[in-house]
């Protein structure tokens, strides 16, 4: 599989993971059951998921991110999809996800400052 799924740390306190590399077709299922754990375990409103660190996403990978919206909003959570590419954006934007999903970008004056965690 060409994606990894990294614990991030933010330093607003929301918790969430990182996405990086290819979200298509293969990696999808582990996508949605890796997360949606994550999701379920979470215990505050709202879950952060970065997308800066993808290289592609095809309309399975798409599939992803609106089943985890989808089982967020059943557990009474939000799912912000932080900082996607330029190419994810156009995507969200032509399919009109854009207006489903809470999105957020650098800059923004309430996104959170948020990296990748130190694995050690």
């Amino acid at each position: 599989m060409n994606l990894r799924i990294e614990p991030i740390e933010d330093r607003s306190g929301s918790e969430g993971l990182a996405l990086q590399g290819v979200l298509d077709l293969e990696s999808r299922d582990s996508v949605v059951t890796q997360v949606g754990a994550a999701l379920h375990d979470c215990a505050g409103p709202d879950f952060t998921l970065v997308l800066s660190f993808l290289t592609f996403v095809d309309s399975s990978g798409l599939s992803a991110l609106v089943t985890l919206s989808n089982q967020a909003r059943s557990m009474g959570k939000t799912v912000i999809m932080r900082d996607p590419t330029p190419a994810l954006s156009s995507l969200l934007s032509l399919t009109a996800l854009d207006q489903v999903f809470v999105i957020e970008r650098a800059g923004q004056r309430n996104a959170p400052n948020i990296v990748p965690a130190d694995p050690s």
